[in-house]
C-alpha cells in the first residue's frame, strides 16, 4: 500500500502544449530527445527539468493542436518502446485529452527544477514559469 500524501500534488496542465514526463532516462537522453522535438515539429525551443534522480521532464515553447500533441507524443512511445513509463504516460496523456507535468512537491520528492532551457521561452514556456512563480514553485 501507498503511503498517503499529506499535501495534494499540483500540476501544470494544457491541450495545446507539446509536454513529455521522461522517466528513468540519464540526461543526456532526454536532452536529444528534447533537441529532436524541436527540430523535427519546429517548436521553437524547450525546458527540461529534473523531478527526481532519472527522471526529468520536458515542456516545448510553441503551441499547437491536440492532434499534434498526440502525433509527437506517440511518435515518442514508438521510437522508445522499451521504455514502459514513456509509453504508459503517454497513454493516460491520450485518455484524459490533456498533458499534464507536476509542478509540487510529490511526498518527499522536491518540485521539478529547471535544468537545461533552449530556444525561445516566450510562449508556453513562459505560461508554464508564471504559473510556477505564482504558486511558489
Amino acid at each position: 500500500m501507498k503511503p498517503k500524501l499529506e499535501t495534494p500534488i499540483v500540476g501544470f496542465t494544457s491541450d495545446k502544449i507539446v509536454m513529455l514526463d521522461l522517466d528513468r532516462m540519464n540526461d543526456h537522453t532526454a536532452v536529444r530527445i528534447c533537441q529532436y522535438i524541436v527540430k523535427r515539429w519546429k517548436l521553437g525551443g524547450y525546458i527540461l527539468l529534473n523531478s527526481s534522480r532519472g527522471n526529468y521532464q520536458a515542456l516545448f515553447d510553441k503551441h499547437t493542436y491536440w492532434k499534434n500533441v498526440m502525433r509527437i507524443l506517440f511518435s515518442m512511445v514508438f521510437k522508445y518502446r522499451k521504455n514502459p513509463k514513456l509509453q504508459g504516460w503517454c497513454i493516460m496523456q491520450a485518455i484524459k485529452g490533456l498533458c499534464t507535468l507536476r509542478i509540487s512537491n510529490k511526498g518527499k520528492k522536491a518540485p521539478p527544477h529547471i535544468v537545461a532551457q533552449v530556444g525561445t521561452q516566450n510562449r508556453a514556456i513562459k505560461e508554464y514559469l508564471e504559473v510556477r512563480k505564482s504558486l511558489r514553485y
